[in-house]
C-alpha cells in the first residue's frame, strides 16, 4: 500500500472525530456573530449606564465614540470578529479590566460547581438505576422509576429556592447563601483557580468544612434536578444489556456477579455519556443561576452584572467563552464514547 493510500485509510478511520474537531472553530464563529447581534438587542445604553445618567449629551456621544457604538453595525461586527481572533474581548465598562481576563478567571469556579453537580447526579442516577434494574420488586425500585419520570419537572432554581427556605430560613441548619465561606473566613490562596480544590489543598479543616457546607444546597438542587435525565437513559440501557447475549454468555461461563454488573454498565454507558454531554450545557446554565442565588461569585454574578449595566463587551465575552467550553466538553464526551463503544473505535467499520 502506498503512503498516499495509507494516509487516506487513516483519515477514513478517524474521519468522524477529526471532522468534529475541525468544525469547532466554524461553530464558534457562527455563534459569535449570533451573539453580537443578540447583545445589541438588549435594552439599555452602555454610555448612560456608565455615567448613571449624569453626563451631558456631548459627553455621552464621546463615550459612545470611544466604545465604537456610533460605527455602523457591519463595522462593529468586523472589529469584534478581528479582535476575537486575537482573544481580545475588549475592556469591561463595569470593571475597567480586560473582559477575557475577567471571564477566564471566573470560568474555573463555574466549571468546578458544574462538574461537582454532574458527579453527584451521576452517582445518584447510577445507584437508583441499579436498584431499579437489579432489584425490580423492591420499594426503592418503584421510587427510582417514578423519580426518573420526573425529568424536566424539577427546575434547579425552584429547588434552590425551596432549599434556602427550608434549610436556612426555617430550620437554620444551612449557612447563609452569601458566598463560598463564612463571613469571618478568608479564602485559601489561589493555586489552581478552582476554589474548592484550592481549599482542599490548603489543608485547613475549618476552611474545608465551611466551603463544603456552602456548596451542599446548590449542588443538591442541581443534582436532584438533573439526575432523572441520566436515569431515563440508563435504566432502559441496563435492561437491554442485562438480557443481551454477551451477558447470558458471561453467566453461562460462570462469570462472577460483580464482573457481570461491570460488563452491563460498561455496555450501557456510551449512551449515558452522550446524555451527560448534552446536560453539561444545562448544568452550566444552572450553575450560573445558582452562583447568583447563593452568592458564589463565578461567571454567574459577572454575567448578571454585565446585563444590568448594559456591558456589551462583558456579555459577549461570557457567552462566547461558555459556548467554547461546552463545545470542548462535547468533543471530550465524543472521544470517551469512542473509547467505551467498540462499534465506534478506530478501524471498527472496516473490521
Amino acid at each position: 500500500m502506498t503512503q498516499g493510500n495509507q494516509m487516506n485509510s487513516i483519515f477514513a478511520k478517524n474521519r468522524w472525530w477529526l471532522a468534529r474537531l475541525a468544525a469547532l472553530p466554524l461553530h464558534l464563529f457562527v455563534f459569535a456573530i449570533v451573539v453580537f447581534f443578540i447583545v445589541r438587542l438588549v435594552p439599555g445604553d452602555a454610555a448612560i449606564t456608565m455615567t448613571e445618567g449624569q453626563a451631558s449629551a456631548e459627553q455621552l456621544e464621546a463615550i459612545r465614540d470611544q466604545l465604537g457604538l456610533n460605527e455602523p453595525l457591519i463595522v462593529q461586527l468586523g472589529v469584534f470578529l478581528f479582535n476575537l481572533l486575537r482573544l481580545d474581548f475588549g475592556i469591561s465598562t463595569t470593571s475597567g479590566q480586560s473582559v477575557f481576563s475577567d471571564v477566564i478567571s471566573r470560568v474555573p469556579q463555574t466549571l468546578e460547581l458544574t462538574l461537582m453537580a454532574l458527579f453527584v447526579a451521576a452517582v445518584v442516577a447510577t445507584l437508583l438505576s441499579a436498584a431499579a434494574v437489579f432489584t425490580p420488586r423492591s420499594p426503592i425500585a418503584a421510587i427510582a422509576r417514578g423519580y426518573s419520570r420526573a425529568a424536566g419537572a424539577l427546575p434547579d432554581f425552584c429547588l434552590g429556592i425551596i432549599a434556602i427556605l427550608i434549610f436556612y430560613v426555617v430550620l437554620r441548619v444551612a449557612p447563609a447563601p452569601l458566598g463560598r465561606l463564612d463571613a469571618r473566613m478568608t479564602s485559601a490562596p489561589s493555586i489552581t483557580n478552582f476554589p474548592m480544590l484550592d481549599t482542599l489543598l490548603s489543608g485547613d479543616g475549618a476552611l474545608i468544612a465551611s466551603a463544603l457546607t456552602h456548596l451542599v444546597l446548590p449542588i443538591a438542587a442541581m443534582s436532584i434536578a438533573y439526575a432523572p435525565y441520566l436515569m431515563k437513559q440508563l435504566i432502559p440501557g441496563l435492561e437491554e444489556q442485562v438480557d443481551a447475549p454477551a451477558t447470558r454468555f458471561r453467566i453461562a461461563s460462570g462469570g462472577s456477579s460483580f464482573m457481570m454488573v461491570v460488563s452491563v454498565f460498561r455496555r450501557a454507558l456510551p449512551a449515558v455519556l452522550v446524555v451527560s454531554g448534552s446536560l453539561l450545557g444545562s448544568l452550566i446554565g444552572g450553575a450560573v443561576v445558582m452562583e447568583s442565588m447563593f452568592g458564589l461569585g463565578g461567571i454567574g454574578q459577572y454575567a448578571v452584572n454585565a446585563v444590568s449595566t448594559s456591558d456589551y463587551q462583558a456579555m459577549q465575552g461570557v457567552l462566547i467563552v461558555i459556548v467554547a467550553v461546552v463545545l470542548l466538553i462535547f468533543l471530550v464526551v465524543d472521544l470517551l464514547t469512542l473509547i467505551l463503544d467498540s462499534r465506534r473505535r478506530v478501524g471498527a467499520a472496516s473490521a
